[in-house]
């Protein structure tokens, strides 16, 4: 059915994301729709450059008022131009969004509908960002307030795991919290010792680890046996690859180069992201993870804000499903290599269970997250700063090899102990192991 929107009238609500002298701002806005049901606004913008969001509300009837109501961002999915993105120039712009196609069947009467455009300081930017993996790309990145806002929705759209990346914004500057545990059942007092890390910048981190579909788009790999095979391997996390394999080089050859702070190696996983983006893509330092895991939520608490209690043995009955051994209710495969494993060996559908306080699926449990830190055990000086130093060298068939940190547990493991914000594990560059996987910070201009 095609849709019968019509839009005689619109009504401006601009608004801009923090106080200063000098804002963003949009004005002269207008907007029409042609014989195609093509609904186009225009805007000027002041005080450039500027992320402009921008929404489609009606008027209808809550109780006994007559209220504006958002059509729901699902629904403004087939759009092109200035909305949703950084926008640059003191001039006007256009936005054309195509409502038979992702708003089909609905009819609005002249007067019942306005657009709310909202602009953004380029530092200060909406809670969710969303990059297009594509090697080409009109649209690389686009801005959203909230998961609902997302066109298809965040679960139900596939390409939000496979062909794009979905990012979160993390509130963290000048926030107090307290770093490690004081006492936790399974503590480490050696290496969880508390201290207060205040972090300084605001940052976006990834709503789901990186899968083999996203890590497939980016490093150019078959995706074919990914697409045919029947444990959806587009949409687990991507594992069985080393930190050396994430930044230092395109393959698995360590490369002292490209050692944090020094920016990731051209050739590997964040250095294509990053070229390919222009957005500055890394690891997230241990206080970043460890921060974002907690989401708000201290001692004894999971990230959602349900109790901690230890656990060792597998229960149908667990608060949260998936805490260890994801796979139980989502059989697949952990897929190492080209191999099938059995449904009790193996990660979950990133996005399986439900996500922490501040929006992020699977900080505990399925892979193991790796972090740029090298790993020591006292790190109570660091005040949350990444650990630049040798660290902690392996000893057995590791002797000799620096350590990274990498945190919160994996899919193989059965005591909660290891799932836990505060714990801190530790791995060589090289090693490949199919309980590793990783998930992406950036700032994008945030301070």
């Amino acid at each position: 059915m095609k849709s019968k929107a019509t839009f005689a009238s619109i009504t401006l609500a601009a608004a801009c994301a923090i106080a200063d002298a000098v804002v963003p701002s949009v004005s002269e806005v207008n907007l029409s729709q042609d014989r195609t049901r093509t609904v186009t606004i225009t805007y000027r913008l002041n005080n450039g450059p500027a992320v402009v969001t921008f929404d489609i509300q009606t008027n209808c009837v809550v109780g006994t008022e007559v209220k504006w109501v958002s059509i729901g961002g699902q629904n403004i999915d087939c759009y092109s131009g200035d909305g949703n993105c950084l926008v640059t120039g003191d001039e006007l712009h256009t936005i054309k969004w195509h409502p038979d196609k992702s708003w089909p069947g609905h009819e609005v009467a002249a007067n019942g509908a306005r657009a709310v455009l909202t602009a953004w300081a380029p530092d200060n930017t909406p809670d969710y960002m969303v990059v297009d993996l594509a090697e080409t790309s009109s649209n690389r990145v686009r801005y959203y307030t909230s998961t609902n806002d997302l066109p298809g929705g965040l679960l139900d759209n596939e390409a939000y795991r496979t062909t794009l990346l979905v990012m979160r914004r993390i509130h963290a500057k000048n926030v107090p919290w307290t770093m490690g545990s004081y006492f936790e059942a399974g503590r480490n007092a050696s290496a969880e010792m508390t201290h207060l890390v205040t972090l300084t910048n605001d940052y976006y981190m990834g709503v789901f680890e990186i899968t083999q579909g996203q890590w497939a788009m980016i490093k150019g790999t078959a995706v074919s046996a990914l697409i045919n095979n029947p444990y959806k391997r587009l949409l687990r996390p991507m594992e069985n690859i080393s930190t050396a394999m994430i930044r230092e080089s395109g393959s698995n050859t360590p490369n002292s180069n490209a050692w944090y702070p020094n920016p990731p190696d051209a050739n590997s996983f964040l250095g294509v992201l990053r070229s390919r983006t222009g957005l500055d893509f890394d690891l997230p330092s241990e206080a970043q993870w460890e921060f974002a895991a907690r989401a708000g939520h201290g001692e004894n608490e999971w990230g959602d804000g349900s109790p901690y209690r230890r656990i060792t043995v597998y229960s149908e009955d667990y608060p949260i499903p998936g805490r260890w051994r994801q796979n139980q209710a989502h059989p697949g495969t952990y897929v190492g290599g080209n191999s099938e494993a059995t449904p009790e060996d193996c990660t979950a559908l990133c996005g399986s269970y439900p996500p922490n306080s501040f929006g992020l699926y699977d900080m505990h449990g399925n892979v193991y997250e790796m972090c740029l830190d090298w790993y020591k055990d006292d790190i109570t000086a660091l005040g949350g700063a990444v650990n630049v130093t040798d660290g902690l060298y392996g000893s057995g068939g590791y002797a000799g090899k620096r350590m990274h940190v990498r945190k919160g547990g994996n899919w193989n493991q059965l005591d909660a102990v290891l799932f836990r914000a505060a714990d801190r594990q530790n791995e060589p560059s090289t090693v490949q192991c199919a309980y590793d996987g990783f998930r992406v910070v950036c700032t994008a201009g945030l301070k």
